[in-house]
């Protein structure tokens, strides 16, 4: 049997509440998928925002294991945008 994806997190990672985006990414299914039919998951932030635990999001079983990896984001360094990296390649 392959390893699950949460056995390689660590407890305090697993209960971390992600975006609902976040959270249909790692579960393999669409954002709309995860309202209609796992609304008992998911964890009101605030009146406009929802999320879900990325340990509930990787048990949904609909990801294959050994293909959804675990992406923290990082900020992009300030001072260059997109379209003075465009036009320095042209």
């Amino acid at each position: 049997m392959p390893p699950r994806p949460t056995d390689e997190l660590s407890k305090i990672e697993r209960l971390r509440i992600v975006s609902l985006t976040e959270a249909a990414r790692l579960a393999g299914i669409s954002k709309d998928t995860l309202r209609r039919h796992y609304q008992a998951k998911i964890i009101k932030i605030t009146p406009g925002r929802e999320g879900m635990r990325i340990q509930d999001a990787l048990e949904l079983g609909h990801a294959k294991y050994g293909k959804v990896k675990l992406v923290i984001p990082t900020k992009r360094p300030r001072g260059r945008s997109r379209k003075s990296d465009a036009n320095a390649a042209t």
